[in-house]
């Protein structure tokens, strides 16, 4: 009895030790099958420095990331459309943007007094006179100067500037350089969020935004302006800094 109750326990052994490994789903992730991250190719180049207009937009980057410049509006309340494009234009008014003049025909906006242009040739964001006695702040400014699609249209259509859309970080890693601009797009919210590359590594790419204050951070980290959409599609446009 003792033989027969040791060969049954070693058959069921077998047949527990068989049943875990077909209960393992074909082709399912196990960490010993781990591959090793190939890294990313970029611009970087050895003992390569950043240019005169490069240098100028990073310093300002370090400056206002965190502490929002009160020379412009900040649209990153509550109620507010996001800033990041907003900030993406700061910075490239530093590298040596230069602003257009401001549209004289555009409209007064009814509910914050600002005075907004829809052109797609004119790109700007000044101070207009305060009212409250100093106390209300009023701007002049483009939709290229703060939307995602405005800002394209100007840089793309406008200036010309060499531009491309794909769904792979490693082109996108491939050709960016210090002072280009990334826009993000998802089926949820379409092109919706506006960053600029703050910094190129060997293997890493690096960026600056607001809404969610960033100044070197991973491009492979980047998250949508929600932080739920998800990403699907990136539009780069090559600045020329």
């Amino acid at each position: 009895m003792q033989v027969e109750s040791g060969s049954k326990q070693e058959r069921n052994s077998k047949f527990d030790h068989y049943s875990k490994q077909a209960a393992k789903p074909v082709g399912q992730f196990q960490p010993s099958n781990r591959t090793k991250h190939k890294p990313y190719k970029t611009t970087w180049k050895k003992g390569q420095k950043l240019d005169k207009n490069q240098r100028r937009e990073v310093q300002y980057e370090r400056k206002h990331y965190k502490h929002y410049d009160k020379k412009y509006p900040n649209f990153s309340g509550t109620f507010a459309r996001g800033d990041c494009t907003n900030w993406a234009s700061q910075d490239r008014l530093h590298a040596a943007g230069g602003m257009t003049s401001r549209d004289k025909h555009a409209r007064k906006h009814f509910g914050s007094g600002n005075r907004i242009s829809t052109k797609h040739s004119k790109w700007y964001c000044r101070h207009a006179k305060s009212t409250l006695f100093g106390l209300r702040k009023h701007w002049n400014y483009s939709t290229s100067w703060t939307t995602v699609k405005g800002f394209y249209k100007y840089w793309a259509g406008t200036k010309h500037r060499p531009h491309f859309v794909t769904s792979s970080f490693r082109r996108v890693m491939a050709h960016v350089r210090v002072g280009d601009v990334i826009q993000l797009h998802s089926k949820k919210d379409g092109w919706h969020h506006t960053v600029t590359v703050s910094k190129v590594a060997k293997h890493m790419v690096y960026y600056t935004s607001h809404n969610k204050n960033r100044l070197f951070a991973p491009l492979t980290k980047i998250k949508s302006l929600t932080g739920l959409a998800k990403t699907n599609k990136i539009r780069v446009i090559e600045m020329g800094i």
